[in-house]
């Protein structure tokens, strides 16, 4: 509330109990400090911690749980048995492995890979990309593949701010008239940046498309 209170005397709001919530709910809370906590800071740790649970509802998910048992320290616990892995992952995958029936020797080879990874003595718990680095894609091409498919599972996503942001410095006021097919295009250039535009042939495109404007062919 103290912080509150600093940045609202630098915006020159005086930390007081609105006048519109006294005349809905009475004058039974006065005191600003109260009001600040009863009205703003507890409904946001509420809102904060619904959120959280949300989001991190997604690690209860069957396939999640599934994939994570291929991490090291996973892997390697006793609990977990490798005939049982192969039979969930088969079911689960099948279709999408790229060698399906050399799955289970993968997993007693990948266990036995594991087993010696969390035994050194500065093991810490490692990043997906960090297991494919160790993962050999001839060596374990199943496991790399299904490593990779839950590196592309993320908990929360930014596609929806990422797009955003891209169309904001995209559609200015000065741009507001576009079609829908050039700002598509536009958006897919600004966010794909990987991608590289043969310049020349853009221009050959546009010459052949306005045949009056020859003086800008090459």
């Amino acid at each position: 509330f103290e912080q509150a209170k600093e940045i609202a005397y630098e915006l020159l709001v005086p930390p007081v109990v609105p006048r519109s919530y006294q005349r809905r709910h009475g004058q039974h809370i006065l005191d600003p400090e109260e009001f600040f906590r009863d009205q703003v800071f507890l409904p946001f740790l509420r809102e904060l911690n619904a959120n959280v649970d949300k989001r991190l509802s997604v690690f209860s998910h069957s396939r999640i749980q599934l994939l994570t048992q291929l991490r090291p320290e996973r892997i390697t616990a006793t609990s977990c048995s490798t005939a049982e892995l192969y039979k969930r992952l088969k079911e689960e995958f099948l279709d999408r492995l790229p060698q399906p029936f050399q799955l289970f020797g993968e997993l007693e080879r990948w266990k036995i890979e594991c087993n010696d990874l969390v035994n050194k003595p500065n093991y810490v718990n490692l990043w997906i990309n960090d297991l494919l680095n160790i993962c050999d894609l001839v060596l374990f091409p199943n496991i790399h593949f299904v490593l990779v498919f839950l590196g592309t599972l993320p908990v929360t996503t930014s596609s929806a701010e990422r797009a955003f942001s891209a169309l904001k410095r995209i559609k200015t006021y000065c741009r507001s008239t576009m079609i829908e097919d050039r700002l598509n295009g536009l958006a897919a250039a600004f966010i794909h940046k990987n991608v590289e535009i043969d310049a020349k042939k853009i221009l050959d495109l546009f010459v052949q498309k306005h045949q009056r404007r020859f003086d800008f062919g090459l």
